[in-house]
């Protein structure tokens, strides 16, 4: 039986801000298949939120290549790697970032309706998720009416309403006490599992990344 292929593949990696800036990133390598949880571990300005922007396409690649979901990033415009975020990539923040002016119902939706769903479908996928996610009573309450758990259940079935294959995290926890941590790291896993996504989340803390199927570590840039 062939090997199935990786969601996200990162080869030979580096990164700088500007030409005379250290080294964000540094000749990384990492692949993440279909269906694993990877945690990328290490201090607060170590590189891996510069990773995940780069695996993301928010930043653009300038040295190795990196496949994400069967494209290469490489030579892309900065269009075409935002269609591919809303078309095959779920991302969650340390802090949420879901828009204050929307309802829940609504911030989830959007990314449905980016991705392709009309308005009517959208609105339909963004309840399904909610529901299973246990919002349904506060779906449609603004994200400062809501609890900090609350909250960012929210953002993570806002990263896999359109069913991405790959979902980047980047300390999506940090923000949390433990206990709704704990809620949130097993929601996120369980429904990257049960839609055979790629997880890749970047954190500090040993507790978030025993809930991943395989560590790594990253230090100075390096993994």
């Amino acid at each position: 039986m062939a090997e199935t292929p990786a969601v996200l593949d990162v080869a030979n990696v580096s990164y700088r801000y500007s030409p005379d800036a250290a080294w964000a990133v540094r000749q990384v390598a990492l692949q993440v298949a279909p269906g694993e949880s990877v945690a990328l571990m290490g201090p607060s300005g170590c590189g891996k939120s510069t990773l995940l922007l780069l695996c993301a396409g928010v930043l653009g690649l300038t040295d190795g290549s990196i496949t994400v979901c069967g494209q290469q990033l490489a030579g892309m415009s900065a269009n075409q790697r935002a269609d591919l975020r809303r078309s095959g990539v779920g991302l969650v923040f340390q802090f949420g970032e879901l828009i204050a002016e929307l309802s829940l119902l609504d911030n989830v939706a959007l990314v449905a309706e980016l991705s392709g769903a009309s308005r009517a479908q959208a609105l339909e996928m963004a309840s399904a998720i909610l529901k299973r996610v246990g919002l349904t009573d506060v779906a449609h309450a603004k994200p400062g009416a809501v609890s900090g758990g609350q909250a960012q259940r929210c953002a993570v079935a806002r990263a896999v309403v359109h069913q991405p294959r790959l979902v980047l995290a980047d300390e999506p926890t940090g923000a949390l006490d433990r206990r709704n941590a704990q809620n949130v790291l097993e929601l996120l896993g369980a429904l990257c599992r049960e839609r055979n996504a790629a997880l890749l989340v970047a954190t500090h803390d040993p507790a978030t990344a025993e809930t991943c199927t395989r560590r790594l570590a990253m230090l100075d840039g390096r993994v």
